[in-house]
């Protein structure tokens, strides 16, 4: 059984790269991920050593899911947690 922590965002702030380095010491770098939020919003640029699962309009229609909703990833909790089993298969737990 593998878990996955995960942070939703929209953008590589100070507040969510620190604590995702705060989870990435307690639970390790292969077990943390960041949910980022970019419907409807240009990719940001995240730091290389941060795992990011984008939530963007081709993820979505590849889910079946609405990709009209501007914050989607942010609204709709659920859709963080299909992404993350769509792209980490192994993962039992969120």
């Amino acid at each position: 059984m593998r878990e996955a922590y995960v942070i939703r965002a929209h953008t590589p702030d100070r507040r969510t790269i620190r604590m995702t380095k705060l989870l990435r010491e307690q639970f390790g770098s292969e077990n943390v991920f960041v949910a980022a939020s970019e419907v409807g919003n240009a990719p940001q640029d995240w730091p290389s050593e941060i795992n990011v699962i984008r939530l963007d309009a081709q993820l979505l229609q590849a889910l079946e899911l609405r990709e009209d909703i501007r914050d989607s990833g942010w609204r709709c909790g659920d859709y963080c947690q299909a992404a993350v089993f769509a792209k980490l298969p192994d993962v039992t737990r969120i």
